[in-house]
């Protein structure tokens, strides 16, 4: 038999794709079983199987996200870091703290074997969310006193929030880039609760340069964000160099789908001028986790100190912190 389980109560006794939803509990009724599990919470959902009673080795996990394996069986991450072996050995060398190393090669190896052994040696290394971008470990208060906050990929307004509870007192500029077309309401929400006469909102994508680029938001609500594309509805799009120039800028954090790369080149002025502490997200593209730290290296050697952290399980909510020496 082959079925979907789901702890979601309005999800169980009906059927998904033509497959029956049930209860984790009754996983074992068809025993033997083979579980699958198709999400981040693999290492929740795995503990929670096995105090049910599932053997720990029928449960495997899944990563949808990307299909790394060809149809010819061949692995082509390994392929992929094999090729570049030089750049991640870079970065691996310009991590500053044996954390960020350790997270780095759970990542590399869990790509090159496929053996998630890997990803849960690293479970003790991660992270809350709730501290995604202000990490206590790498950030201090006096990081936050003053400047400009540069919110890219503002979402609902869940960042900014989330800087005024990790610094209540910051008394800087925020400027919130978003956009998605159907975000924007939320985001107007979240400025007017916490308003303080300096959260700016911009209905615009950041990018390397002014342009009109398409908007694709059909994957959300099913794990997708919204992103850059050939297919969706037109949005504007600008450098931050132009549109903050003269501005003073503290911190720049940025999860945009895949398009951290454009956007950094984007702020090359900012960042060579300002050096602003950086929190990007590096896990949208495979390049990410050489290209993303290379990159801002280039517009300010040696004037940064970079860290990995990791946010939740698998190989997604991973960030790469750039604190000024």
């Amino acid at each position: 038999m082959v079925c979907f389980c789901d702890n979601d109560p309005k999800k169980q006794e009906s059927k998904y794709h033509g497959y029956d939803v049930i209860r984790s509990g009754d996983i074992l009724h068809f025993a033997p079983v083979l579980v699958l599990v198709s999400s981040t919470a693999y290492n929740v959902i795995k503990s929670q199987l096995i105090e049910q009673g599932v053997n720990g080795s029928d449960i495997y996990w899944f990563q949808p996200a990307r299909l790394d394996v060809n149809p010819d069986g061949e692995n082509q991450d390994r392929s992929f870091i094999r090729e570049n072996l030089s750049k991640f050995s870079s970065v691996y060398a310009m991590l500053a703290d044996e954390k960020s190393r350790e997270i780095y090669r759970a990542i590399l190896n869990y790509r090159i074997t496929k053996d998630v052994a890997y990803l849960e040696s690293a479970l003790s290394l991660m992270d809350s969310e709730q501290d995604q971008y202000f990490d206590g470990e790498i950030l201090t208060p006096q990081l936050m006193e003053d400047g400009g906050f540069v919110d890219v990929g503002a979402y609902t307004g869940d960042t900014v929030r989330s800087l005024f509870r990790h610094y209540p007192g910051y008394k800087g500029f925020c400027y919130c880039f978003e956009a998605a077309e159907f975000l924007q309401e939320e985001l107007g929400k979240s400025i007017a609760e916490l308003d303080n006469g300096k959260i700016l909102p911009y209905k615009l994508a950041v990018w390397d340069g002014p342009a009109t680029l398409k908007f694709d938001d059909s994957s959300y609500g099913s794990g997708g964000g919204s992103f850059v594309s050939d297919t969706g509805y037109d949005v504007e799009a600008a450098a931050l160099d132009d549109i903050l120039d003269g501005k003073p800028v503290s911190f720049i954090k940025m999860d945009i789908e895949g398009a951290e790369r454009k956007a950094l080149e984007g702020a090359e002025r900012i960042i060579k001028g300002q050096l602003p502490v950086l929190a990007v997200c590096v896990y949208h593209r495979p390049e990410d986790l050489f290209d993303i730290p290379l990159l801002v290296e280039s517009f300010a050697p040696g004037m940064y100190t970079y860290y990995i952290r990791q946010y939740r399980f698998g190989l997604s909510e991973t960030v790469l912190y750039a604190v000024v020496r």
